[in-house]
Formats: C-alpha cells, sequence, structure tokens
C-alpha cells in the first residue's frame, strides 16, 4: 500500500437557490437575515368557547400560486393539479444548475436527485379530492397522483431536465433536507453520480392559518422564536425551499467551479428508543452523530468555529442539543469555554420541516460569504436550563464578523427530525478562485430567454451585477456560454465592465434563434478589399489565426520571395512601404488568400463547419483548399504563378457601375468582369477606355466608381497568359470536394468534370464573375445563413440585395476594416443568435476561466390555483338515491313516443363540428388551445399521459375507439382525429349526439303513470310526454314542424288548427311590436358589413377556447340575458366567455384574457 496516501475525497457545494420567508432567493435571504429582519407574518389569532387558544403566526411563501409552467414544458391543466413544493423546487432545481453555470443538456455526466417534501396539503385542502383519489388515483386519478404524491417530485426534476443519475424521495420529518445532502454526498462518493441535487421544500395550505398552543409543547405562545433565550417557549412553523448543487471538490477545482463551501463529512443515524416518547429528541444519539460527522470530516471540535443548529426554540429541544454538542466536543477533546458560536436562521424564519436543513447550510454558506454570522432574533438572555459559560458555544446575540484566517473556518450543521433521524454535517470554507490567465481585449456576453420580456428582465439583472460586484467581465462572458440557449437571443461586444453595463441597459434588438441550426455558407470575396493590418488584433490574439498564417507565410517564401506577414502586419517605419506593396498584384492575391484562409480556420476551429462554399475569383482558391480540391501548398503554387503572370500584364482599369448588365451597351474595348447582383456589375478594360466610358455613364446619370485595382481583370487583356496558366493547372492534383463549393465562373455547383479540365482555372481568370448566378444557385437552398469570410464587406450587400434571399441571414467576418478582433466577436455573436452552435470551449481560446454565480432565469410565472375547499366533496350518487317526488307508483319503463323521422339537415358536414368538439376536449384535457388543427400532438407538446387520456375522452364522447398507437401514427392531429371519427361514426349520428327515430323521455325526469287518474291526469301526463319529445328533438338535430304521433293513453293530440296559415317567414315575430324590416343583411351598407365583419374575425381570434367550450357545451346553455337583444347578424360571436379565474374585479378567461367585472365585481 502506498504510504503517501491521499486526503480523503471532499465535496464541493458549487449552485444553491431557494425561497424562503420574505426572500425570493438566498442573496435576499442573506440581507434580511443581516438586518434582523423578522420574516414571520402574524394575524389575529382565536380562542374557543372551551378556552383553548390559536396563535395566528406562520412564515409565509409570496406567490406560491404562480409557476411558469411553459417554460417546462407543463400544460396549464397539469400545472394546476400539481402540488406547488413541486413547482417550486422544480424552479429552484433549475435555478442551482444555472447559479453553477451549467446546463443539464450539455453536461457529460450524470445528475442525481435527492430530495423531499411536507405533507401535501394542497391536495387535501385546495383540490378537495381526498375520497376521489382513494378510490381509484391509479386509473381515473393517474394525473392528480402524479402531480401530488411525493414520490414524483425528484423523479419529475430529472424528467423535465433530463437528468440520467439517481433520483429519488427521502423523508425523514424534519431533518429531511439534511439527510438527502449526505445522502446526496455518499452517492458522489461512490461515483453513482457526477453532480447532485438536494434539498427539500414545504409549503402547506392555507399558509395563513393558526395553531392550537399547549402549555410546555412544542409552538410558541405568541408566534416568535426564541432559540436559547430565556424567554424561550416554542417555535413557529413556516415555509420554504432550498436546494444545492454537489460535485466532488477535485473536479470542481479542476473544472473551475463556483465553489460555495466544502462538505469535508456528514453522518445519519436515529434515536432508537433511548428517549422519553416518539417525538421527544434523544441526547445521546445526537451526540453521536456529531462526533460519527467530526470523524468523517477528520476535524476534531477544537477546529470548529460555528454551529448552525436545528434550534427550534423549544422547552425541551434546546437544552438536549446544547447537551449533545457538550457531550461530543468534550469527548473529542475541546477544552475551551465558549469559543464556538452557534446560532439558528429560525428566529428570523421560523422552523421550514422538510427545508429546514438545507435552509440551515445556505445559511451558512452565505456566512462563508459574507465573512458575518448575524445574530439570533429575539435573543437578550442565555436559557437559565442551558449553561453556556461551561459549555464550547456562546450564542450569537448580535452580529459577529467571521473572517478567513490562517486555518479555514469550519462549521457544524444539525437537523433533528420528529421520530429520530438525525443528520450533522461538517462545512469548510471554500478555496479561493484560481487566477485566470489573459483573455482578449473584446468580450462576448450572449443572453437568451423564451421571451423578449424574459431577455430584457436578464439583462438588467446582469448590468445591476455588473456593476454592483465588478467581476472579471471575461469570467462572466465564459459563464454565460455555458448556459442554456434558448430562442430568443442578444449578444454584445464590450471592452470592459462600464461598457457591457451601458449596452446591456440599452434596448437591443433580440433574434429568434430557428429551432433547426442553419447550415453556415461561405463566402470568400476577391481582390480590391485588401488593406494593411487586416486581421492584425486577430493574429496578435488567436493562436489558430496566427499558426494558419504563419504556415501560409512560410509555403510562399520561396515561391514569391517575400514575407507576406511583412505587407500584411508591417512594423511602424514599414507601413508606407507596405501599403504600396499590397496593392501590387502579385502580393495582393497572395495577401487575400492568407487572411481569408486563416480566418476560415479560425471559424472552422470554433466549431463553424461550412457546407458550402462560395469564392469570388480569387476567393475560389480558399473555397478549394477547404473544400478539398486542392492542398494547402499546390493552391498557394498555382496562385502565386497567377499573381505574377498577371502582375508581367499591361495595367489597365475597373469600373463599378450602378446598373445591371443586361441594362448595358457596352463600347469597344470594355468587357463585362463580373455580374455581382442584378442592379450592379464591373467592367474592365485599358485606362483610356474605363475613363471615356466612365464620362460616358457619368452624362447618361449612371452611377459608378474607379475601383483599386492594377489591371484589367476578367478581360480580354488576361488573354496572354491563359494557355502559359492552363499549363500549370494541368500539373495541380485535384481531389473530389468534401464540401459542396459553387463556381463562381459557371454560376453553379462545382461537378468532377469541370474540375478534370485544367483550362477551368484559366477560364476562371479571363471570363466574367457569375456572383449573382452562383447566388441563385445557392439560394435555393432556404435553409442557409451566409458568412462572408475575408476583410471588408463587399460580398454581403450582394448577397443581401439578391431577389432570392428570402429571409437567409448574411453577415460579414471583419464589416469595418478598422477594429477586427470586436467584428470577429461581435460576428461569433450573430450566427449563435441566429441558431449556429458554437464550440464555446475553443471560442474561449483554452484559456482558464473561472464560472461565477450570475442572476439566473427570470422566470415568467402565471397563476396556476384551484381551491375548492369551500365545496363540500361530492358524495357518491346511485340511481336509486335519486327519488322524485312526482314518482307516485311503481317504476316502470320511460314510455316510448314514436316520431316521425327528421329530414336530414341542410349541411350533412359534420367535420366543423368534431373540430370545435376535439379542440375543446383537448383545451379541458390540457389547458392549451389547438390553434392549428393540423399540428401534430407530438409538436404541441403533448406527452404519453396525456395522448392516454385524450384516447380515452374519445371514446367516451364519440364512442369511437382510438388507441395511443394511432395517436401517434396516421391520427396525431385534431384534423386527422376529426376526419377519422366523420369516417368510424354512423352516417345518421350527428357530432352533438346520436340520434334515433324512437325517443325515450329523459330519465332525469320523473315518468307519469298514464293508466290512472282522472282525465285531466291523464291529459297533463300527455302533454309532458309530448314536451319532452320535442325538447329531446330540438337538442339533437334542427327539424321541421311535424304532427306528434296520438300517446298511448288514447287522447286526441294538439294540433294547428287546420284554418289558419303558420307563418314561415324567416325571423318573423308575433306581438304588439313588429321590428322594422332591415332585410336579410339587416340594412348594413358594405363598408359596415365588413366592419362586422372584421370585429367578428377579431373577437374570435382573442376568444377560441371560449367559443371552442361553448359548442362541446352548448346543450348545458340556457341564459336569457344572452338571448336578450340576439341578433343573427353577429351570432357567431355570441357565446359565454369562460373564466379560469378570479381575483377581486378582475377575471382571467381560458384565452388568458383579462377582464375587469364592473357590474358584480
Amino acid at each position: 500500500m502506498n504510504e503517501d496516501s491521499q486526503a480523503p475525497e471532499a465535496i464541493a457545494v458549487i449552485g444553491m437557490s431557494g425561497r424562503f420567508p420574505g426572500a425570493d432567493g438566498p442573496d435576499e435571504f442573506w440581507q434580511n437575515l443581516i438586518a434582523g429582519k423578522d420574516s414571520i407574518t402574524r394575524f389575529p389569532g382565536r380562542t374557543d368557547a372551551d378556552g383553548q387558544r390559536y396563535v395566528g403566526a406562520r412564515s409565509i411563501l409570496s406567490d406560491t400560486d404562480k409557476f411558469d409552467a411553459s417554460f417546462f414544458g407543463i400544460y396549464p391543466k397539469e400545472a394546476e393539479l400539481m402540488d406547488p413544493q413541486h413547482r417550486i423546487f422544480l424552479e429552484c432545481s433549475w435555478e442551482a444548475l444555472e447559479d453553477a453555470g451549467y446546463d443539464p443538456a450539455a453536461y457529460p455526466g450524470m445528475i442525481g436527485v435527492y430530495a423531499g417534501l411536507s405533507l401535501n396539503t394542497y391536495l387535501l385542502h385546495n383540490l378537495n379530492k381526498g375520497k376521489d383519489l382513494a378510490k381509484n388515483y391509479q386509473v381515473a386519478e393517474y394525473q392528480t397522483m402524479l402531480g401530488n404524491d411525493k414520490d414524483f417530485m425528484p423523479v419529475r426534476v430529472s424528467y423535465k431536465l433530463n437528468l440520467r443519475g439517481p433520483s429519488m424521495t427521502i423523508q425523514t420529518a424534519c431533518s429531511t433536507s439534511l439527510v438527502a445532502i449526505s445522502q446526496a454526498a455518499t452517492a458522489l462518493l461512490t461515483y453513482q453520480c457526477d453532480m447532485a441535487l438536494t434539498g427539500g421544500v414545504s409549503v402547506s395550505f392555507p399558509q395563513q392559518r393558526d395553531y392550537l398552543f399547549q402549555e410546555e409543547g412544542m409552538v410558541s405562545p405568541d408566534g416568535t422564536c426564541r432559540t436559547f433565550d430565556a424567554e424561550a417557549a416554542g417555535t413557529v412553523f413556516g415555509h420554504g425551499c432550498g436546494v444545492v448543487l454537489l460535485k466532488r471538490l477535485s473536479e470542481a477545482i479542476a473544472d473551475r467551479d463556483p465553489i460555495l463551501a466544502v462538505i469535508k463529512g456528514w453522518a445519519l443515524n436515529n434515536d432508537g428508543s433511548d428517549k422519553i416518547g416518539f417525538a421527544a429528541p434523544g441526547l445521546n444519539a445526537q451526540a453521536d452523530v456529531i462526533t460519527m460527522a467530526q470523524a468523517s470530516a477528520g476535524v476534531g471540535p477544537a477546529e470548529i468555529s460555528y454551529i448552525e443548529a436545528h434550534g427550534t426554540g423549544t422547552p425541551l429541544g434546546d437544552p438536549i442539543e446544547v447537551a449533545a454538542l457538550t457531550k461530543a466536543f468534550r469527548e473529542g477533546g475541546a477544552e475551551e469555554n465558549e469559543f464556538c458560536a452557534i446560532g439558528t436562521g429560525k428566529t428570523h424564519i421560523g422552523h421550514l420541516d422538510c427545508a429546514a436543513g438545507v435552509t440551515g447550510l445556505i445559511k451558512t454558506i452565505q456566512q462563508f460569504r459574507h465573512e458575518k454570522i448575524p445574530a439570533l432574533l429575539n435573543y437578550k438572555s442565555p436559557n437559565p436550563r442551558i449553561d453556556f459559560a461551561n459549555s464550547p458555544f456562546s450564542p450569537v446575540s448580535e452580529n459577529r464578523d467571521w473572517k478567513r484566517g490562517m486555518t479555514p473556518r469550519l462549521a457544524g450543521i444539525s437537523a433533528f427530525g420528529v421520530g429520530g433521524t438525525n443528520a450533522h454535517v461538517i462545512v469548510e470554507e471554500p478555496p479561493l478562485a484560481q487566477p485566470t490567465g489573459t483573455s482578449r481585449k473584446q468580450q462576448l456576453i450572449t443572453l437568451s430567454a423564451r421571451t423578449p420580456a424574459a431577455l430584457d428582465a436578464m439583462s438588467k439583472r446582469l448590468a445591476n451585477l455588473l456593476e454592483n460586484e465588478s467581476p472579471d467581465l471575461a469570467d462572466v462572458a465564459h459563464t454565460l456560454t455555458g448556459r442554456r440557449g434558448f430562442p430568443v437571443r442578444r449578444s454584445i461586444v464590450a471592452a470592459d465592465l462600464k461598457e457591457a453595463i451601458a449596452k446591456l441597459r440599452d434596448e437591443a434588438k433580440t433574434t429568434n434563434a430557428p429551432a433547426t441550426a442553419p447550415r453556415v455558407a461561405f463566402l470568400f470575396p476577391g481582390q480590391g478589399s485588401q488593406y494593411v493590418n487586416m486581421g492584425r488584433e486577430i493574429y496578435d490574439s488567436e493562436p489558430t489565426f496566427k499558426a494558419a498564417v504563419d504556415e501560409c507565410a512560410m509555403l510562399l517564401r520561396p515561391l514569391i520571395q517575400h514575407d507576406v506577414r511583412a505587407t500584411l502586419f508591417p512594423s511602424p517605419n514599414e507601413v508606407e512601404a507596405a501599403e504600396r506593396d499590397i496593392n501590387r498584384t502579385a502580393l495582393t492575391q497572395p495577401c487575400i488568400f492568407v487572411i481569408e484562409y486563416a480566418l476560415a480556420k479560425l471559424w472552422i476551429s470554433w466549431g463553424i463547419q461550412p457546407a458550402l462554399l462560395i469564392g469570388h475569383s480569387i476567393g475560389e482558391y480558399v473555397a478549394a483548399v477547404l473544400a478539398g480540391t486542392f492542398k494547402l501548398e499546390n493552391a498557394l503554387q498555382l496562385l502565386a504563378t497567377r499573381a505574377r503572370l498577371m502582375q508581367e500584364l499591361p495595367s489597365g482599369g475597373m469600373l463599378a457601375i450602378r446598373a445591371g448588365a443586361d441594362s448595358l451597351t457596352l463600347p469597344e474595348g470594355i468587357d463585362l468582369a463580373a455580374t455581382n447582383s442584378p442592379n450592379l456589375c464591373t467592367v474592365s478594360g485599358s485606362h483610356e477606355a474605363i475613363e471615356a466610358y466612365q464620362k460616358e455613364l457619368e452624362v447618361k446619370g449612371i452611377g459608378c466608381r474607379l475601383l483599386k485595382t492594377s489591371h484589367a481583370f476578367h478581360s480580354t487583356m488576361m488573354e496572354p497568359i491563359v494557355a502559359p496558366f492552363t499549363d500549370e493547372a494541368r500539373m495541380v492534383p485535384t481531389g473530389t470536394p468534401s464540401i459542396p463549393w459553387i463556381s463562381t465562373c459557371t454560376g453553379k455547383a462545382m461537378d468532377e468534370a469541370t474540375l478534370a479540365d485544367p483550362g477551368y482555372w484559366a477560364r476562371q481568370l479571363r471570363h466574367s464573375v457569375r456572383f449573382t448566378e452562383a447566388l441563385a444557385t445557392a439560394f435555393a437552398d432556404k435553409d442557409l445563413l451566409m458568412l462572408e469570410v475575408g476583410p471588408g464587406r463587399a460580398l454581403a450587400p450582394f448577397a443581401i440585395q439578391h431577389p432570392d434571399r428570402g429571409t437567409t441571414p448574411v453577415f460579414s467576418t471583419l464589416p469595418s476594416s478598422s477594429a477586427d478582433l470586436a467584428d470577429l466577436t461581435a460576428a461569433a455573436g450573430e450566427l449563435w443568435k441566429n441558431g449556429v452552435s458554437v464550440d464555446w470551449s475553443a471560442f474561449s481560446n483554452s484559456t482558464e476561466r473561472n464560472r461565477l454565480r450570475l442572476p439566473t432565469y427570470p422566470f415568467e410565472r402565471q397563476s396556476f390555483w384551484i381551491d375548492r375547499s369551500g365545496e363540500i366533496e361530492a358524495q357518491p350518487s346511485t340511481a336509486s338515491a335519486v327519488v322524485s317526488p312526482l314518482s307516485i307508483a311503481a317504476p316502470q319503463a320511460a314510455p316510448t313516443i314514436s316520431t316521425p323521422s327528421l329530414p336530414s339537415p341542410m349541411s350533412t358536414d359534420r367535420i366543423p363540428d368534431l373540430l370545435a368538439k376535439l379542440r375543446a376536449l383537448v383545451l379541458d384535457l390540457s389547458g392549451i388551445v389547438v390553434d392549428d388543427d393540423s399540428a401534430s400532438f407530438t409538436e404541441l407538446g403533448f406527452d404519453s399521459l396525456f395522448l392516454t387520456q385524450a384516447s380515452q375522452g374519445i371514446q367516451s364522447r364519440f364512442g369511437v375507439k382510438i388507441t395511443f398507437r394511432q395517436m401517434l401514427g396516421d391520427l396525431s392531429s385534431v384534423a386527422a382525429l376529426a376526419k377519422h371519427l366523420d369516417k368510424e361514426m354512423p352516417a345518421s349520428a350527428p357530432a352533438a349526439a346520436p340520434v334515433a327515430a324512437p325517443v325515450a323521455a329523459p330519465a332525469a325526469v320523473a315518468q307519469i303513470p298514464t293508466g290512472t287518474g282522472s282525465t285531466l291526469e291523464q291529459l297533463m301526463a300527455s302533454n309532458l310526454q309530448i314536451m319532452q319529445a320535442m325538447l329531446a328533438n330540438q337538442q339533437q338535430a334542427p327539424q321541421q314542424a311535424a304532427p306528434v304521433a296520438a300517446p298511448s293513453n288514447g287522447l286526441s293530440p294538439v294540433t294547428w288548427p287546420s284554418n289558419l296559415t303558420r307563418t314561415t317567414t324567416a325571423n318573423a315575430r308575433f306581438g304588439p311590436y313588429k321590428p322594422i324590416d332591415k332585410g336579410e343583411k339587416g340594412g348594413l351598407t358594405e363598408i359596415q358589413q365588413k366592419a362586422l365583419d372584421q370585429l367578428i374575425a377579431r373577437y374570435i381570434s382573442k376568444t377560441p377556447a371560449s367559443k371552442a367550450y361553448t359548442a362541446e357545451h352548448r346543450p348545458h346553455y340556457a341564459d336569457p340575458r344572452a338571448v336578450s337583444g340576439f341578433k343573427s347578424l353577429w351570432k357567431e360571436m355570441v357565446y359565454p366567455i369562460v373564466s379560469a379565474r378570479s381575483k377581486d374585479a378582475k377575471i382571467w378567461d381560458i384565452d388568458g384574457n383579462e377582464y375587469v367585472d364592473i357590474t358584480m365585481g
């Protein structure tokens, strides 16, 4: 065995989150602690007639009804049914991961979840479904069970965040969350996972409720917790949540995580029966667990300077706890008195039950961070039952400093559960942050969210943090790149904190990244875009770029007898010479190639792999190398030859013309050199010819300008070198392209036949550049993003102005020609904003950067709340339990009344009605409005559980069996289901309900015996049956007037008098008032009718769910107020608005619209 054994692995806390009474997170919690704020809410108590006193006090969480369901892909209905403890813990879990700088989807290791929660009173109090759940929780109430059972909280976190480590519920009453932390730490040490989310939550309802006080009991008589004080008389319960993210310390250090504390050791045990009662604390077991935790940590009690006590403030618990601590410390060798501070957060926020232990850990972490220990609230003098003077402990009576020293600060944290499960954890201050390397002059700050509003909030939060804490901007940029990339994005480039803060607070244009990352096309410009010092800042800061430039320079030196770096990046006294050289064709073309090739290699090293290449003139040589057609050395050899041959030709000129080539008549001696866009071309010729043609164009008012070129490229003046250059090209081997590229000589995709022709490269320098045709070929692929890779912004405008561009994003790498590094960094941000995946690790230049704690996602919470606490739980009902007072005879079969067959409706198309009913079914099951009937259920975000419920609902409502597999396959949308139902349902059955010729009297109406009684009674019975039949027919299908068959009692039916004519005119009225007949359209003009149609369309588009709900439940609606003033002109918008919730005078409908009730609110 190696005697130099390493110290045992410890556990790092690298992220934390929580919701506490009066605080939305750990930082606000700390501010309340150090300010001595009492966060317990007090409200009126009461005393019963029998003298029992109830105290009105509890620490309360705000906005427990609210939740960002859409962030986690949870349906509104599912969110409403879910225990708020589950919802809060899920949000806090995400925040803890973000707090550490991690995106769980990108983390390669296993992340576990260990957590517990309190009794679910939302189910018992708010949902009021106890009996229903007990009867059939595994089938009919399956959704309710999944959202409310304790078992499903950790695994829901694992499912929603895609965490693949162990996931389990830990339940040990008050010690739950500290036990969960201990179990998570054990799992990390045994490599069951690589990181672990752990903690607890406790929220019960109604939050504001009083409690029964009993002398010498557990709870406080006045709603105040006075831990360790002489007046301590009990605790106050409250609500909260805490989550921490754990990782093995060695790996957290290696990954430069934000280490908040180090868990050195931990221990668990149980009191057994060595105590006065089941719910009482056990002194010996508490002492044992503290001793074991210290042994586990490898520390002695004399090294510990702070204890975060369980400290409930109860008459029995506090003395036993201090006695147990004293026993453990003394037996461990600690001899001094009052050297160790002791405190608790319960005096500020009460006892958070299952969340108490993790809250104590978070409080201790904040004490490490801020180097202070907050005073015990309400502490005046020590409890006389506790001999602090002769113990190692000193209650923190006022805020005290807790500075770093020569030895690390150590603290112990206790949590003791009712029933006897005890936990103690030893934590150490975090190591100092590691030093970082040098960084770029400019930093890229990337932010993303699901909505523009959330992104705006995130920007403001980050600006505030930068202003208040002044972190290293490079570390900020590095941390943000490790977070999840959401669709709505923005990026800024800043050189320092001041610039970053200003830009973050400015209103910025956001970009919606596409769901599918676009394919990137590299565009390489040609001659004319060069300038001295192009890429100089990049050469000095980016190793990949520098290596590519250096490689090309070394290969070119023997070919051109010159080091291109002297021209590209001259010293101050060589700038003038470089300005001349860079415009000499023999050097211009190699210099442009080198910069474009090096930029392309840099982009590729950052994970930006081109899917398509287009080169303008000499830019095509870079494309050929990247595609694998040429090897780098062969391309440089051919390019150097090309440049030398061109340099030896007579000089010439080139003219850019703002007109399409087709609109020009070129004079003798002028050749078309390039068609760059439909309205821009370039011509070449001798200096004299170009000068004359320029004057001619100016007279005609056609815009044009001379280009900075030495020769008349792509013209007849190149003819003398065509043959010799063809011979040179013939000697260069070519390969099959591995990346598609489009020739700007042909305007089409490069093929093997063209590449095999050595004359191609000669034609490429002689013939005109067909760049606009090459763009048209590229734009045929709509899934592209174009990136100009080279100096300046020569090609991007042509691509942007191209008529076939559509919405293809186009960017340039170095558009300003002055701030190369800032331009490059900004271009990387633009690509990321538009959905391109960037390898951020490579982008960071492999420099050592630290992750920081930055503001977490600003959830956009909405209220998802059910409160049936005032309802009496429905009792089981049976048919025999409902007895009508009219049932005066023995029960008999409902009479069947024969009715004539009804004529078919005018329209036999059931599809619209089926669509409406299916939408209503989806709304009822999920709370989601279906806007697109053809959208698949997968696109709508529905999971297997929903599809199972939907298939059952369809069979129940429509009588057609639909399987789960069908809903994943052919019947995967509302539209497909409607067509299938229309096909499968009987032809005579409308979508609303089946229709049959014989109509049975409704079961809900009492049956009147017809065989006995007086003639008057028989007549009344007959009329009742007739009305029932008529009502049933009206509810089932449109009908025309028809005589009713004679009833079975033999009485003559009531018929319309034969000598009177019935009015059949539409909308006819009878009575003392007859409205003016305004015609079929109500007398509206075309403009009025159009305005009405637009109003109806707008109204329906805002309230589609209410309309669908009405269609589903129309047989039940009979409100006379809705009928009053009814006009058929606007019948499409006459339907009830269905309310989802209300508060005070406000109502929210199921579409999310907000209303003010001015009549009854």
